[in-house]
């Protein structure tokens, strides 16, 4: 018999909030903490675009309805500009073929896209919040995993090491 797996997840934003959710998606338990409160968490004005690879996973987790029909914008092209080579092009719905799609990829709200996602994660018994806090305790966890940013202070006081590409990018 497999025992559960108990699983520590520092950061709650997007990246840990949709982790906490897969990993009890495939049985474990999770113990989700945040160095911010439940208000600073949610309280940032930014927008994220989700591609099909996201709409697969979100799928695959059964949140996909509930935002398609409340809280994602879709768009049907996406214009992309190489500032260094002064090129650019524009990616449509014709260039998703064969696959046929309504929207090439959609765009939601930090705000609407994280109250719906800790409101999935305060209703599910097998996870645990820690807002305000940083325990960097992982005595009682199987696993620790750190999705608070890329200049992680957890990831560094933890020694855990990363892999990183750098390169230049911007979106608007």
């Amino acid at each position: 018999m497999n025992r559960q797996l108990n699983i520590k997840i520092i950061g709650a934003g997007p990246t840990g909030s949709l982790l906490a959710l897969a990993m009890v998606h495939v049985g474990a338990k999770v113990t989700i903490c945040d160095k911010n409160d439940i208000y600073n968490i949610i309280d940032r004005n930014r927008s994220y675009a989700l591609t099909h690879s996201s709409r697969k996973l979100l799928q695959d987790l059964d949140l996909w309805p509930d935002l398609t029909s409340s809280f994602l914008s879709p768009f049907s092209k996406l214009n992309v500009i190489d500032d260094s080579t002064n090129h650019s092009f524009c990616f449509t719905l014709k260039d998703l073929y064969p696959y046929k799609s309504e929207a090439l990829g959609w765009i939601v709200d930090h705000r609407e896209l994280m109250n719906y996602m800790l409101s999935k994660i305060s209703s599910n018994p097998a996870i645990k919040t820690q807002f305000g806090t940083t325990n960097l305790d992982q005595s009682f966890y199987d696993l620790t995993l750190v999705a608070d940013g890329p200049f992680s202070t957890s990831a560094k006081s933890l020694n855990i090491k990363k892999l990183e590409l750098q390169y230049k990018q911007g979106c608007l």
